[in-house]
This record gives C-alpha cells, sequence and structure tokens, in this order.
C-alpha cells in the first residue's frame, strides 16, 4: 500500500518498430516472502502475512477459480 503502480500504457507509432519482453521473478517453493522490515512501522502494519511460493500457488488457483485475485487469501 506504500507503492503505488502507475498505470500501463502502450503507444503505437506506425514509423518504428515496438520490442517487448516479459520478465518473470519465480523464487525457489519454500522461500519467505514478505514486506523489507524497513517498510513496517506500527503506523504502518503489513497488509499481507508473509508466504513461500508453494502459498501463494495454491492461493491462485483457489481464488482464480472464484474469481478473486491471489492476494486477497494472503491479507493479514
Amino acid at each position: 500500500g506504500i507503492f503505488k503502480s502507475v498505470k500501463h500504457r502502450v503507444v503505437t507509432n506506425s514509423t518504428k518498430n515496438r520490442i517487448s519482453f516479459g520478465a518473470f521473478c519465480n523464487p525457489k517453493e519454500n522461500i519467505e516472502i514478505g514486506p523489507a522490515s524497513e517498510l513496517i512501522t506500527v503506523s504502518q502494519p503489513p497488509i499481507y502475512r508473509n508466504f513461500n511460493m508453494t502459498e501463494f500457488k495454491q492461493a491462485y488457483i483457489k481464488n482464480l477459480n472464484e474469481g478473486r485475485r491471489a492476494c486477497d487469501a494472503l491479507k493479514v
């Protein structure tokens, strides 16, 4: 909730080619994922609990079938 994502917008250009590529980060199954401790304070508590990729994948599949986002299952 601290850092806001910008809206992604692609503008086509008929005179230049555009090159795109996808970059993905896929940590090992047992690595714990959570917010940087420097970002957690009494006035700014974590929004999501720590989790690993196995938990995330399970939440993703379950929530996808229910029409919800995976992160909803990981909220504190």
